[in-house]
């Protein structure tokens, strides 16, 4: 009689928590802005920015299942944001930052995306179509903006 193997479901958060426990403080990821200075960003930070951006979903009533956007070039926000809207149990929408602003468009629309998370050098797209999307209901840019309506990832804070 063959034995039962036990597999114990480990999900995201849970891979989540482990590394930010055993590494805390450790370096996850360095940037190089554009002055030329690097940018460390722990794993503390991360994991802190994760629930930062989840919890302020949920806040807003983003529940399982609704769809997210990701609209953006590749940066460490893009995965900040990834796993924040993992941890909602929300569906993360990816969009390639080559797509037409038609592309664009339909993604947005036939996904129903509730959320966006754009650049500062996108959100002119987003601008242009935002009429033709009724279900997004959040726009939040990972570069600092100024702009009303528009949510600076910086400022999701618990």
């Amino acid at each position: 009689m063959k034995q039962r193997i036990s597999l114990k479901t480990v999900t995201i958060i849970d891979i989540l928590e482990a590394i930010n426990k055993n590494y805390g403080d450790i370096t996850a990821v360095q940037i190089k802005e554009k002055d030329g200075t690097l940018r460390k960003i722990s794993y503390v930070d991360l994991g802190r920015r994760t629930v930062d951006i989840s919890s302020n979903l949920i806040k807003w009533g983003i529940a399982k299942d609704d769809r997210i956007a990701i609209y953006s070039e590749n940066r460490p926000e893009w995965s900040v944001a990834f796993f924040g809207i993992i941890c909602t149990a929300a569906i993360v929408v990816p969009i390639d930052v080559k797509l037409s602003e038609a592309e664009v468009q339909f993604i947005l629309s036939n996904s129903q995306a509730k959320c966006i998370f754009v650049s500062e050098k996108y959100l002119c797209v987003i601008d242009k179509i935002r009429q033709s999307l009724p279900e997004l209901k959040y726009i939040i840019t990972i570069d600092d903006s100024k702009r009303e309506g528009i949510i600076n990832l910086k400022d999701l804070k618990i």
